[in-house]
């Protein structure tokens, strides 16, 4: 299968974090095509060579200079220790990344 077509959606990482009990969160913004639960999220840009299945979708309230505003919210258990430690310490995510549909 080509990676082009199964392509159904770009997302801008914007930060990650961990909640107690729940999902390693990937929030960002989502430039283009729509994504579901058990999509992948590539992130080979990152520096992580691996596609994590997005099991959870959710809205997160941010306030950045006084205006508010949400973001998209991904969440994911397939990421070591590591990599989320990796993933926390970037400040610029500079490319968007890809989700691939269910595989």
């Amino acid at each position: 299968m080509n990676i082009d077509s199964a392509i159904v959606a770009r997302f801008q990482l914007e930060a990650c974090f961990q909640l107690t009990n729940r999902a390693f969160f990937l929030c960002g913004e989502i430039l283009s095509g729509e994504l579901r639960r058990g999509d992948f999220l590539d992130l080979t840009p990152t520096g992580i060579p691996k596609q994590i299945r997005i099991v959870e979708i959710e809205f997160i309230r941010k306030n950045k200079d006084g205006e508010v505003g949400e973001i998209t919210g991904l969440g994911t258990y397939d990421l070591n220790e590591a990599e989320e430690t990796h993933l926390k310490q970037i400040h610029k995510f500079r490319e968007p990344l890809i989700i691939l549909g269910k595989q």
